[in-house]
């Protein structure tokens, strides 16, 4: 993974997780995702969307150096999602995650709020659970600048002071496939990841556009 979104560094993760069945009246776990179901219909449903970043060591990250680390975030909220088309192995969906994010520390700070609405098309081929998604971000000042911001002291010659604004964070376009061989469940995905023309692109720490 990048050090953070539109970073040129990046660090290589293990990140063992649980997975399990359960399909509740409101707890979810299935193909679908871990959700909590809030409202559901034929074609709408509202859930619960969490989300989050790995932590980041500024002595690691050359733009960063000598600024204070980024700690992992948590972000939860509701998310709306409305199927378009179905068929009996295919759908398309528009699905719509609002957000606070928090910081993961001992003292836990609110660092903004941010959206993410994206457009999904899945569908069963010879056995893979295939998926494609196209989507948009958007942050508000605290959660822009949580990231991307410079204060004064933290400025230098290459690094000039920067406070980012609220708005556009950049797209993303995501493809996966994912099928179970018994016991053993196979998933892997390829994503591209675009914040040149997101609303901090002027950021000092903005290294990557792309």
């Amino acid at each position: 993974l990048p050090h953070y979104r539109g970073s040129e560094q990046s660090r290589a993760w293990l990140l063992p997780l649980p997975y399990a069945v359960y399909r509740g009246q409101f707890l979810r776990a299935d193909r679908e995702g871990a959700r909590a179901v809030l409202v559901e219909r034929a074609a709408f449903e509202m859930d619960l969307s969490v989300a989050g970043s790995p932590p980041t060591s500024s002595e690691d990250n050359r733009a960063r150096q000598g600024m204070p680390d980024l700690a992992p975030t948590f972000e939860f909220g509701p998310n709306a999602n409305l199927t378009f088309a179905r068929g009996a192995d295919w759908k398309l969906e528009l699905r719509a995650p609002l957000r606070a994010a928090f910081t993961v520390r001992r003292s836990p700070q609110h660092v903004g709020w941010t959206a993410s609405p994206y457009v999904t098309a899945e569908w069963l081929q010879s056995g893979w659970d295939v998926g494609v998604r196209l989507g948009a971000l958007w942050g508000d000042r605290r959660f822009n600048g949580y990231t991307y911001d410079v204060a004064p002291q933290f400025a230098s010659a290459v690094r000039p002071a920067y406070r980012s604004p609220s708005g556009w964070a950049g797209w993303q376009a995501t493809a996966g496939a994912s099928r179970r061989f018994g016991s053993l469940w196979l998933g892997m995905f390829v994503r591209a990841d675009d914040v040149g023309r997101a609303a901090f692109a002027p950021s000092p720490l903005v290294t990557r556009a792309q």
